[in-house]
C-alpha cells in the first residue's frame, strides 16, 4: 500500500532533482578536492559547523545537521576510540529527527522529504563506523528502505543512487549485496552527476569496482577521469595507494 501511495505521488508532482544549497555542495568540494586527509583539514570542520547551524523548515535543517553529523564521522581520525559514545551520540541525533516523518511531508514537498530521507540512510550508514558486528545488518535495513523510498520520490538524485550503490556494494554477496549487483545503480548516477564533485566521486568509486572485476581499461579510465577533476585529492592518492597493493577503497 506504501509502494503504491509512492507510485501515486510521482503521477502527482513532475520528476525534480533536488539540489544542495552552496554551503553543503562547497562541504563535499572541500572533502574530494583537498590533498589533506580529512581528519587533519581544519577548514572542513569550520565548513561541517556552518552547515550544522544552517537555518530552513524543520525537515531542512534536520537534514542539514544529519550531513553534518556524516561528515565529522568522515573526519574522525580514530574510529576505534570511544566507539560506544560515538555510536550513542548518533543514535541520538536519528532519534530527535525521526520525529519529523518525513512520509508526511511527502504530500507537502516531495524533494525535501527524499532530501531528508538520503541525509538520514547515510547517518545510518556512517553509524556502522561504531557498531559492533551485530548491530550492522539493523543499520544497514533501516538505511537501505530510505534509499528505496527516496528514490521513489526523486529517481534521479545523483547522491542518493551514489549512495544506495555504495552501500550495496559493501554488503555480502550471500545477502544481496557486492559491486554487480550495485552496478546499474553506479550507471544511473553516472547519467547523473552534474557538479564536478558528484563526477569525482562516482568517477573514482566506479575505478574501484573495476578493479574489483578485473576490468583495467575501465579502471584506467575511470580513474584518469577522476583524475583531471581533483588531481591532488586525498582519496585520490589513497586509492591508489591501495590498488598498488592489489587493494581497493572497498577493503578500506
Amino acid at each position: 500500500m506504501l509502494r503504491v501511495s509512492f507510485i501515486f505521488l510521482l503521477l502527482i508532482f513532475p520528476v525534480v532533482v533536488f539540489s544542495y544549497p552552496k554551503q553543503v555542495n562547497d562541504l563535499y568540494v572541500e572533502l574530494y578536492s583537498s590533498s589533506v586527509s580529512p581528519s587533519k583539514n581544519d577548514n572542513l570542520s569550520k565548513m561541517i559547523a556552518e552547515v550544522m547551524q544552517m537555518k530552513g523548515s524543520d525537515i531542512e535543517q534536520a537534514t542539514y545537521i544529519n550531513i553534518a553529523e556524516e561528515f565529522k564521522v568522515r573526519t574522525d581520525g580514530d574510529k576505534n576510540k570511544d566507539k560506544k559514545s560515538k555510536l550513542k551520540s548518533l543514535e541520538l541525533v536519528l532519534s530527535e529527527t525521526e520525529t519529523l516523518k518525513a512520509f508526511e511531508n511527502r504530500n507537502q514537498d516531495p524533494i525535501r522529504a527524499a532530501e531528508y530521507m538520503t541525509s538520514r540512510a547515510n547517518l545510518y550508514i556512517s553509524a556502522i563506523n561504531y557498531s559492533s558486528v551485530f548491530g550492522v545488518p539493523s543499520l544497514a535495513n533501516k538505511a537501505e528502505k530510505l534509499y528505496d523510498n527516496a528514490l521513489l520520490l526523486s529517481p534521479n538524485s545523483f547522491i542518493t543512487l551514489f549512495s544506495s550503490a555504495i552501500s550495496i556494494s559493501f554488503k555480502p554477496s550471500f545477502v544481496g549485496g557486492g559491486v554487480k549487483i550495485a552496478m546499474p545503480l553506479f550507471l544511473r548516477a553516472v547519467e547523473n552527476a552534474k557538479l564536478d564533485y558528484e563526477k569525482f566521486m562516482i568517477y573514482i568509486w566506479l575505478s574501484q569496482v573495476f578493479f574489483e572485476m578485473d576490468d583495467m581499461s575501465s579502471y584506467s579510465e575511470y580513474l584518469g577521469m577522476a583524475t583531471l577533476i581533483y588531481p591532488n585529492s586525498f582519496l585520490l592518492e589513497v586509492a591508489r595507494e591501495l590498488n598498488g597493493d592489489k587493494d581497493t577503497l572497498f577493503d578500506q
